[in-house]
């Protein structure tokens, strides 16, 4: 069984310095796709961040909104995260 903690939609939430001096994995839109190690609290994740359009005149304090949605093909199901407006900045295979 696979999990995922997925949330970055809804309420702003503010950009955390640890994640501004993360490894940068993937920049797309003026976001990035950011790995975070893990520690004795925490797992190991991957964080978007990058500066959030829809909180005008502190679009850099807050991180990016969007949504996650789950396509079932048969056996197959593909995970796609959304920016609000719509555009797909990510999409994989779930396997």
């Amino acid at each position: 069984m696979l999990g995922r903690c997925v949330g970055h939609g809804g309420i702003p939430a503010p950009r955390k310095s640890i994640v501004r001096n993360a490894q940068a994995q993937q920049r797309l839109n003026g976001i990035s796709w950011k790995r975070l190690d893990g520690s004795a609290d925490a797992p190991g994740c991957v964080v978007l961040d990058g500066p959030n359009p829809l909180v005008p005149g502190e679009e850099e304090k807050f991180g990016p909104h969007g949504y996650l949605t789950l396509e079932f093909n048969g056996p197959e199901l593909i995970e796609r995260v959304h920016l609000p407006e719509g555009s797909e900045i990510y999409s994989a295979k779930v396997e």
